[in-house]
């Protein structure tokens, strides 16, 4: 009889056990999904927030996720000068617009190592292929949960056509563009070295 009662009492009072345990359970995992929703919920605000700030922008930003190199935003100004509408932007990916593939392979490796670029001249393409010249600035992020790469571009078009047009004139003679004396001397000092 008494170890009836016992066993009863034992079973009993691992059912409560088992019953507490669960309750336990149960409202840690409903603390874990509320702070998880919270977090869900801070990341989206930050997102949009992001995208706010990118969209005015003076200058043409991008967002590239790392592991597939496909657009994720682009704002009006990338747009425009990439030659992109809005609804076929998360289609291209970032090497389509590199002119030289070893140049964006370099940037890749600068921004693995030290996690951002700063005004690095590169060559690029809009999407009808005309090139283009740009300092690109980049600096890894977080967007939308995934690692990715802000990039900002600062035309440097005109400035390059003006120094090669400097270059010409300084070595050329304007009435006739045959190379002058400035050009002779520059290659022989470079031979000389």
């Amino acid at each position: 009889e008494a170890s009836r009662k016992t066993r009863s009492l034992l079973l009993g009072l691992m059912v409560a056990l088992v019953g507490l345990l669960l309750a336990l359970a149960y409202g840690f995992s409903r603390r874990l999904l509320r702070q998880f929703s919270q977090l869900q919920q801070a990341l989206l605000a930050n997102a949009a927030q992001l995208r706010r700030l990118l969209r005015y922008a003076p200058l043409p930003m991008l967002v590239v996720r790392e592991a597939d190199g496909r657009l994720l935003y682009a704002n009006e100004r990338a747009l425009e000068r990439l030659g992109l509408d809005a609804a076929t932007v998360d289609a291209r990916r970032a090497r389509d617009f590199h002119v030289q593939p070893e140049q964006r392979q370099q940037l890749l490796e600068a921004l693995r190592r030290e996690g951002q670029v700063s005004d690095q001249e590169v060559e690029l393409k809009d999407a009808s292929g005309q090139p283009f010249w740009a300092l690109l600035s980049a600096q890894r992020i977080v967007f939308e949960g995934a690692d990715c790469v802000l990039t900002a571009l600062a035309d440097h078009d005109a400035r390059r056509r003006a120094q090669q047009e400097w270059r010409h004139r300084a070595f050329h003679d304007e009435l006739t563009g045959l190379p002058n004396r400035a050009m002779f001397m520059d290659a022989l000092n470079r031979t000389r070295h």
